[in-house]
């Protein structure tokens, strides 16, 4: 197995990189842990590199053979249970070279075969029980005994993930790592996340905000406890894990309740919202930090972020959505409101196999300098420089 290089200052690194280097570092530390028991940092990296040898072998070859590399646009879907197998395919993808892509197993098998069409993927990893949601043409690959071991360059694809499908028919979006990455550290460096740091996996594996749940915590060697399928159904048992934890990451609805119901939350000292508009600021007393986040797929997950809503003063409007993060760049287009245009490294590459709708999306900005990407969504900034949500350019309701 290959080290992974160190990481200097300004140096590019990657989420399979990373990984690498807290495992070298303490191995025996637990990464993630699930109804099953605790993966340790060693374990992790052994299982992905054993499937990534064996994902080897089923993906499409790059048109330079000798680079040992698969096709540049290879992708292989992960439809897992709510375990650390979730966590060990998408690191073995990464591993050998291609891009994974999350599958919800509660969808039809009929939507599961149009995203996989829609992705040009046609090798999966998948729990035993899950694999009849598969299309038959679809290779699912087991692991293997030899290891496999490629890590990416900071251009190379990382990750697919579906738009919500609001306003047309969802896309699946490309998402370099170079982009996965400085959203990532951004956020790890944000909530403090590090060895002997516990936080919380509660939401849907297959969009994008459990990228933040999984694999921030991951690349600095903090602990993911990852919610089986009973326990993020119940709010109550919902609570009982966040005491136990230091930080969160909770969709609105479910941070608006426990606002609401203002209960113990115990060991917990940073809570992160994101998906929906917050209308509700953390009650006297609140004992954990509250972020507000904001940002559509097409810009790698967020591209802004409030201080502590504790320590607002004027709660005369909404919370705001905040200020932007992770090297994003935000314009108005209007005087004092108008759409959100975002351009900086957290745009994504563009839509998959969808050359004319990411033309159209994310165009060249003035003089054709740059890209940037049309969010749809009306903002104002107030009199402190930060963001709050108005509504859609299309009147409807809710952002991302």
């Amino acid at each position: 197995m290959t080290a992974a290089p160190n990481a200097g200052p300004g140096r590019p690194t990657s989420v399979p990189a990373e990984v690498l280097r807290r495992a070298a570092a303490y191995p025996e530390r637990p990464a993630v842990v699930d109804r099953g028991g605790t993966l340790r940092y060693r374990e992790l990296v052994t299982a992905a590199t054993v499937l990534a040898g064996a994902l080897a072998r089923e993906l499409p070859a790059s048109a330079d053979r000798r680079s040992g590399r698969p096709d540049p646009g290879a992708v292989v879907a992960v439809l897992q249970p709510r375990t650390a197998a979730a966590v060990v395919g998408p690191l073995a993808a990464m591993f050998c070279g291609a891009a994974f892509l999350p599958l919800d197993p509660t969808l039809p098998p009929a939507r599961i075969a149009r995203i996989l069409t829609d992705a040009r993927c046609r090798v999966a990893v998948a729990a035993e029980e899950l694999v009849d949601r598969l299309p038959a043409d679809v290779t699912v690959v087991r692991a293997g005994r030899e290891e496999h071991l490629r890590l990416p360059e900071p251009d190379d694809l990382a990750y697919l993930h579906s738009t919500g499908g609001s306003t047309s028919q969802p896309k699946q979006v490309e998402v370099a790592h170079r982009s996965l990455w400085t959203v990532l550290d951004w956020y790890a460096t944000f909530f403090r996340l590090g060895p002997g740091v516990r936080t919380a996996a509660f939401g849907d594996l297959s969009v994008d905000a459990a990228l933040l749940d999984l694999w921030a915590p991951l690349i600095r060697g903090a602990t993911v406890v990852l919610a089986d399928e009973e326990v993020v159904r119940d709010p109550e048992r919902i609570v009982e894990t966040l005491r136990r934890v230091d930080h969160c990451f909770l969709s609105t609805p479910l941070t608006e309740w426990l606002l609401r119901s203002m209960v113990d939350t115990g060991r917990l000292r940073t809570l992160a919202t994101r998906g929906d508009r917050l209308r509700l600021w953390p009650p006297a007393g609140f004992r954990a930090a509250v972020h507000n986040l904001y940002g559509p797929t097409e810009a790698t997950i967020l591209v802004t972020a409030t201080g502590d809503l504790r320590r607002y003063a004027d709660r005369s409007a909404p919370p705001p959505i905040g200020r932007a993060v992770a090297g994003a760049r935000l314009t108005l287009v209007g005087d004092g409101e108008g759409e959100l245009v975002i351009g900086g490294p957290v745009l994504a590459r563009g839509y998959r196999v969808a050359g004319a709708e990411t033309a159209t999306a994310f165009g060249p900005g003035p003089g054709g300098a740059s890209r940037l990407y049309r969010t749809g969504d009306v903002c104002r900034r107030d009199a402190v420089g930060e963001l709050h949500f108005v509504g859609r350019v299309d009147g409807r309701a809710g952002h991302r």
